[in-house]
C-alpha cells in the first residue's frame, strides 16, 4: 500500500513500512518497524550518490512503530533515496520529489 519501498535492510531491527506522499513536494513522511530500542539518523540521496540532505535525530526510538516527517522544501525536482540508518541496521527506500 502507498510507496514504492525497496528495503535494503542490512542486520535487523529497522525496517520502513511506508513513505508517504510518493512522489512528494515540501513534505515526507516515513512510517518505520522499529523491533529494537534504537538511535535514528536519515540522509537524502541524489541519483549521483552525494548525500543532498541529513536529518541527525539522536533521539531514541523505541520499539514499535514511529512516524517521522522531514522538510523537503529546498530539494530540487528529481528521484532521491532515503537512507534510515540506525546503530544495528540501516534501510533505504527510493521516492519522487516534485
Amino acid at each position: 500500500t502507498g510507496a514504492d519501498v525497496d528495503d535494503l535492510e542490512s542486520g535487523s531491527g529497522l525496517s520502513i513500512e511506508r513513505v508517504y506522499p510518493n512522489p512528494a513536494s515540501r513534505k515526507i513522511t516515513v512510517d518505520l518497524i522499529v523491533s529494537l530500542e534504537d538511535v535514528i539518523d536519515v540522509d537524502i540521496v541524489a541519483v549521483d550518490g552525494n548525500i543532498v540532505k541529513s536529518f541527525l535525530l539522536r533521539q531514541a526510538v523505541s520499539p514499535g512503530s514511529a512516524t517521522l516527517s522531514f522538510d523537503l522544501a529546498d530539494l530540487p525536482r528529481g528521484r532521491y533515496s532515503m537512507l534510515v540508518r540506525g546503530r544495528t541496521a540501516t534501510t533505504s527506500t527510493s521516492f519522487v520529489c516534485e
